[in-house]
């Protein structure tokens, strides 16, 4: 564990242990923002804009980091990379293996 997740695991527990209906409210918002931004991406990579899925994915990377979603971010850091490639072949597998783990969270 790197120190940045060690600052982030801290404080996930500080908040947890502070005010658990703080972190409750939190993740439900995570919740909202990522069914959002996977809908825009969803929508992105079935008309081609590869420009506004790079932008979603990139946006869904940085929502699951926040929360700790580590295997979100890491799938959304893979879409975002082959968005920007413009590989819509290699995006495809990767959208649905993120839908499924977030399909897990909620």
């Amino acid at each position: 564990m790197n120190m940045k997740d060690s600052v982030k695991n801290y404080l996930i527990e500080q908040l947890a242990s502070d005010d658990p209906a703080l972190l409750a409210e939190v993740y439900e918002e995570f919740l909202r923002g990522f069914r959002k931004n996977l809908s825009a991406a969803h929508d992105a990579l079935n008309t081609g804009d590869f420009a506004a899925l790079t932008h979603a994915a990139h946006t869904l990377k940085g929502d699951a980091a926040i929360v700790g979603e580590n295997l979100l971010r890491e799938l959304a850091l893979d879409l975002e990379q082959k968005a920007k490639l413009n590989d819509s072949a290699g995006c495809r597998p990767v959208f649905a293996e993120l839908e499924k783990e977030f399909s897990a969270c909620t």
